[in-house]
């Protein structure tokens, strides 16, 4: 399904970035980031 393929390569790519910035940041500042430390699952 092409909509879906589409769909699937915008996440693959904004998870991609993420990952990416959280290893910039950790490089940078010596520690994860504070939001990814303290991420609890909602109820």
């Amino acid at each position: 399904m092409p909509k879906l393929r589409v769909a699937g390569a915008h996440v693959k790519e904004m998870l991609k970035d993420e990952q990416i910035y959280c290893t910039s940041y950790a490089y940078e500042h010596g520690i994860d980031r504070p939001d990814v430390v303290n991420w609890k699952w909602s109820n």
